[in-house]
């Protein structure tokens, strides 16, 4: 018998296929946003008016992409890993390891491979957060559920926090410092050349162009952004695991109220924040810092629409075939991943067919 600590989910040592399943929806869904990264400038990941056209069907992709897609798949992906955290404790405890030294273990050859995924493959790496996030989680596995997402929630707020309070100092920017700081947002065409052709180039001018960008989101991002909504997710995830939400035991009027909450509050929030942005003209003081508010707030309530829906076809007998699918997929998560970005490399860098800024975000979807 399990303690009530973990409320009962399935033993570690067997697959839960349920969390198989939604793993590998969300390392796939993830493709949907993260192919952007491989095909189009830095800057049009954030502003999607930096990238040439953004009209007709152009525009229609990226807003059904930021209301399905943005953020929403990585959320369940960063769920899922606080759940994971769990998962190896309490298997390593079964067995008489010791759970902390081998998760400290685990957790340093994820960063050993998100380092070199980061700088060798793809800038747009999200294991090196996880492995340092996943250590910092795991002094609150013993909290209950309650505490769990409500620290999860305190620190999930943190970067809004300080988004606003940049935002306030945005608006005492010197002709200097808006310039700089444009550059970023809206590139001028000397920027963009000097992207494509580090991107294009040769190999070792890729790596030295993504070092330069990685500096910053290893150190000041991930300070200011990616350590709190990581962890927070974690820490929420914890907790949901616990509540036994990701092991499809919970009731079906549960989980139809997850969906049927959770995707239309999602929806909403981030159609706002599509039209805040703009009835603003996607103007770089308030987009940045305060537009994107919306769907940071709207992806954590479509992503808990998506496990509920998913929970759902997991007690289904249906769609059998989906399942087994994607129960694959998730089994094969990590490789999964890599593999994406080696494909995303060869595809559209200039080691490999080079087609880096030449695929329009509608066939990129295809």
């Amino acid at each position: 018998m399990l303690s009530k600590e973990y409320s009962g989910s399935t033993l570690p040592a067997d697959r839960i296929i349920s969390i198989d399943l939604l793993r590998g929806i969300a390392v796939l869904g993830i493709l949907l946003m993260n192919i952007q990264s491989f095909a189009m400038i830095s800057a049009a990941y954030v502003n999607p008016t930096s990238a040439g056209d953004f009209s007709g069907i152009e525009k229609i992709t990226w807003i059904l992409n930021n209301l399905l897609a943005r953020e929403k798949f990585i959320n369940i992906f960063s769920l899922l890993f606080g759940a994971g955290v769990l998962l190896l404790y309490q298997r390593k405890k079964i067995q008489g390891a010791n759970p902390f030294k081998v998760q400290i273990i685990r957790n340093f050859w994820l960063l050993g491979l998100g380092l070199v995924h980061a700088y060798l493959i793809w800038y747009g790496d999200i294991l090196v957060f996880y492995s340092v996030c996943g250590v910092f989680v795991y002094f609150f596995r013993k909290l209950n559920v309650r505490s769990l997402i409500i620290m999860g929630s305190i620190f999930f707020l943190v970067p809004v926090l300080i988004s606003i309070i940049e935002y306030q100092n945005s608006l005492k920017w010197t002709s200097e410092e808006y310039a700089n700081a444009l550059q970023y947002w809206l590139p001028d065409n000397a920027f963009i050349e000097k992207e494509f052709a580090a991107v294009k180039g040769g190999y070792f001018d890729l790596i030295k162009y993504r070092f330069y960008q990685l500096r910053y989101i290893h150190t000041i991002l991930f300070g200011k952004l990616f350590f709190w909504r990581i962890s927070a997710l974690m820490l929420i995830g914890m907790g949901l695991h616990k509540a036994d939400v990701f092991s499809a035991k919970r009731s079906k009027p549960f989980y139809l109220k997850l969906v049927f909450i959770g995707i239309p509050l999602g929806l909403l929030l981030t159609s706002v924040g599509i039209w805040q942005n703009f009835h603003h003209d996607w103007e770089i003081r308030y987009s940045m810092f305060l537009g994107y508010s919306y769907n940071y707030f709207g992806s954590i309530a479509s992503s808990m629409g998506y496990i509920g829906l998913v929970m759902l076809i997991a007690q289904s007998k249906r769609f059998r075939i989906f399942k087994k699918v994607m129960t694959s997929a998730g089994r094969m998560a990590l490789t999964n991943y890599i593999l994406m970005s080696i494909i995303g490399g060869t595809v559209f860098y200039g080691i490999g067919m080079g087609l880096y800024g030449e695929i329009s975000r509608f066939i990129q979807e295809l």
